[in-house]
């Protein structure tokens, strides 16, 4: 008898994480959902079926001989429980940034490092940054045809990585601009609606900002390099789905013939060819990458690239990762 149970289930990306698990036709018998206190009692569906969220307390997991447990409720919620689930859980795939860089603990995608989860005998599997996600696929497979040794990468990130709160305050920031009127930012330190903020997380001594460092390093994580990267992090004016440009550079010539032949038979990458291109706008509820724009560098004709990502950061770069993970664990 299969078992999962899903913590943080009544928010954005816990009920995203339900919405995979029910598409992407994971098999099993028993689901158990928890949330905080304050959205416990809550009714949840799952196909056709209502579930009553309970609320997540240290003796929630007591006997309850659970598979795999995704969770998604903020990294402190992680750190504080994180040992009782593993009481009652034989997996905990977290969703939060609270595990992400401990060496000791896998943090995979499961089209490219799956075999890390053995490697590393862990009972805690760290889910990506959304970014990071989408941004590592294509890499992946790219690097394969010949080591890459230079990322330059500018992330447009959505509204709603930041939750459900920050939609509400751009559809209201929205509706108030064309209004002539002002609405006090609560989410973001500056207005979202019609604007561009050029970092994500607070800026260190070094110039980046908090998400800037995490793609940086955990691509090199992930793909287990020591790749020189160079992030930018923007947050946009758009509700669901990140883009990315993206800058690579090769250790020798590749051609671009060779790039797209890549793309085309890998399964999760739809490639746009020639004028052709991804927009976030389309992709919304999608678990998959959309490639396109791309092209050589003019002025390192066959070993430098440039090329366009998009993806759901919800659906591709939380859930449906997290949901894939489960189902190989399941298998």
């Amino acid at each position: 008898m299969k078992k999962i149970a899903v913590v943080g289930a009544t928010g954005l990306v816990g009920r995203t994480i339900l919405k995979s698990l029910y598409e992407e036709g994971v098999a099993f018998d028993e689901l158990y959902l928890f949330s905080s206190r304050k959205s416990a009692g809550q009714k949840v569906m799952f196909g056709e079926i209502e579930y009553t969220v309970s609320e997540l307390t240290s003796e929630s997991f007591d006997n309850l001989d659970i598979d795999v447990t995704l969770m998604s409720a903020g990294s402190e919620t992680s750190k504080k429980f994180a040992k009782d689930i593993l009481k009652g859980s034989r997996y905990l795939i977290d969703n939060s940034s609270a595990f992400r860089k401990d060496p000791s603990i896998p943090l995979v995608v499961p089209e490219v490092n799956f075999d890390s989860i053995a490697k590393l005998d862990s009972q805690i599997i760290a889910n990506p940054n959304c970014s990071t996600i989408q941004l590592v696929i294509p890499l992946y497979f790219m690097n394969k045809l010949a080591p890459i040794e230079k990322i330059i990468v500018t992330a447009l990130q959505s509204v709603s990585g930041s939750g459900i709160k920050a939609v509400e305050e751009l559809k209201e920031q929205s509706v108030c601009s064309l209004n002539g009127k002002k609405v006090k930012p609560e989410v973001y330190s500056d207005p979202i609606a019609f604007n561009l903020i050029p970092r994500i997380g607070d800026i260190g001594t070094s110039g980046y900002c908090e998400e800037e460092i995490k793609i940086m390093s955990e691509t090199n994580k992930i793909l287990a390099t020591d790749i020189s990267i160079c992030a930018t992090t923007v947050r946009v004016p758009v509700f669901y789905c990140h883009s990315e440009s993206v800058y690579i550079e090769f250790s020798e010539k590749v051609e671009k013939e060779e790039i797209i032949d890549l793309f085309n038979k890998t399964d999760s990458i739809n490639y746009y060819k020639d004028e052709d291109y991804p927009m976030p706008i389309n992709f919304s509820g999608r678990s998959d990458v959309y490639v396109g724009r791309l092209r050589n560098d003019m002025s390192n004709s066959k070993k430098a690239y440039k090329f366009w990502i998009v993806a759901d950061n919800l659906k591709r770069g939380a859930a449906t990762n997290a949901v894939r993970i489960a189902k190989k664990l399941l298998d």
